[in-house]
């Protein structure tokens, strides 16, 4: 009884904590910290912030900065289920960034979605989507891009998709770069190969849009 009271406290506790460190939902970009605190807040034990916060006060008693290394394991741990699950879902087929031979199979693969792994920020480092573009998948395509961080993987999106002679559309509220200088530096180059910036809402309203344009809809 007195293990789940102090989980519980525990719990609690760790919750209150990651609400003071987490950004809140109308702090831009509302659009990435709203998708944040509901992957965050959606429920658990906690268990991994308490036993580190056990291990610590075990070993000395009531330890700085044992809340912010707690915080830091849960957010971890809720990125892993994220990272882990979405693979998984029924209609995604996941491209693997190794043989040509891969690359030829998986471009057989029957789905509409792709989830694209990639080793550095560029995701066109894949050779499966790197030879998508050279033989002019995207050209003339309309691509909606959102993500982080602006002044690197989706600078490098963005980049390598108009080098395939796509139309580019960024999603302004759902975007965050790392350094000022550099996200203003991407934002200008953006500007100057004409990407559109566009809102959360613009691309929810369009995908409703297609959705009833389609077939049977």
């Amino acid at each position: 009884m007195a293990m789940t009271r102090d989980a519980d406290g525990g719990r609690d506790s760790t919750d209150a904590a990651l609400h003071r460190w987490v950004p809140a939902e109308d702090i831009e970009p509302v659009t990435i910290h709203k998708a944040m605190r509901y992957s965050l807040f959606a429920g658990g034990k906690r268990i991994r912030p308490l036993l580190a916060v056990a291990t610590a006060e075990a070993i000395s008693g009531a330890p700085a900065g044992i809340e912010s290394c707690a915080c830091s394991l849960e957010l971890i741990h809720t990125y892993s289920l994220i990272h882990d699950d979405l693979p998984a879902l029924p209609r995604y087929e996941v491209s693997a960034s190794t043989t040509d031979e891969q690359a030829a199979q998986l471009e057989l693969l029957p789905a509409t979605h792709y989830v694209v792994r990639k080793r550095v920020f560029n995701p066109f480092s894949n050779r499966w989507l790197q030879r998508l573009r050279d033989e002019g998948a995207f050209k003339d395509e309309e691509v909606i891009v959102f993500g982080v961080a602006t002044d690197y993987c989706v600078r490098e999106a963005v980049l390598g998709l108009i080098e395939g002679g796509a139309t580019v559309s960024l999603v302004g509220d759902a975007i965050k770069g790392v350094a000022p200088e550099s996200t203003t530096q991407s934002h200008s180059h953006f500007n100057s190969l004409g990407v559109a910036m566009v809102s959360s809402d613009e691309v929810l309203q369009l995908a409703r849009k297609r959705a009833l344009e389609m077939p049977g809809a």
